[in-house]
């Protein structure tokens, strides 16, 4: 049931995007935008016996593309991000120093139910968070040790969502849905005489829940959201996401 559940976000993917196409060519509405997205993690993420410290920030642009009977939108994001103090512990020893990171996004909406109101839509969204170092150090057993890691955390979330007005330029979508994720790393600590490499991964499907708040500030379209996603590894990680785009 468990690996039934983790292909059907895949195969929904695969669906949307082949019907979508169409929608992408006639589109007649196409934004650009800034974003700026925070997630931070109640505690480490634990797989096979090594602790990551588990969260991102990062800054990028955005662009949104509406069919034209604004039914049907595609999102896609790209987005920078640098921790000055990333951490990992592995076999008791902790490694410390500064990465990189890069996020992407794909989403592809639809509207399935349609008032005077409001509207129901569901949505697949492909996201995938990569950060890399070649400069963590660490002591272990009085040796030093430098240290390279590079870790992938990927995820399809399914979510449905129901739009509230709250004026002309004011809307409140509050979401609920499910979050099939994998997280891979990779790791490897060198001393003058002694190389350990480790590698760990681990998959889930857990939930997720959250809202976005569209209005406009300084007379331009801006997007504000919230999303709460736990995340079930060897031990019970909760998540928050803080989001924001400006667009031109």
């Amino acid at each position: 049931m468990h690996n039934i559940l983790k292909r059907i976000p895949k195969l929904i993917l695969c669906f949307v995007l082949l019907t979508g196409l169409s929608s992408q060519l006639l589109a007649e509405n196409i934004k650009w935008g800034a974003f700026a997205l925070y997630e931070h993690a109640s505690k480490r993420v634990i797989l096979d016996g090594v602790s990551t410290k588990y969260g991102i920030g990062a800054a990028g642009i955005e662009a949104q593309i509406t069919s034209t009977d604004k039914t049907k939108s595609i999102s896609i994001k790209y987005g920078l991000g640098y921790h000055p103090a990333y951490s990992i512990t592995s076999s008791g020893t902790e490694f410390t120093g500064p990465v990189e990171g890069q996020l992407f996004e794909a989403a592809l909406q639809s509207t399935i139910l349609s008032s005077f109101f409001d509207e129901t839509r569901l949505q697949i969204k492909y996201n995938n968070r990569h950060v890399h170092s070649n400069n963590l150090s660490g002591v272990r057993g009085g040796i030093n040790y430098v240290s390279t890691t590079d870790a992938k955390m990927q995820g399809y979330e399914l979510t449905i969502s129901k739009e509230f007005s709250i004026s002309d330029n004011t809307l409140v979508t509050p979401f609920i849905g499910v979050n099939s994720w994998s997280l891979q790393a990779d790791g490897n600590a060198y001393s003058s005489n002694l190389a350990i490499k480790k590698k760990v991964k681990g998959s889930n499907v857990d939930p997720i829940i959250g809202f976005t708040f569209q209005t406009q500030i300084l007379q331009k379209d801006t997007n504000l959201g919230l999303t709460y996603r736990p995340i079930k590894a060897d031990n019970l990680v909760e998540t928050l996401e803080i989001y924001a785009a400006l667009y031109f």
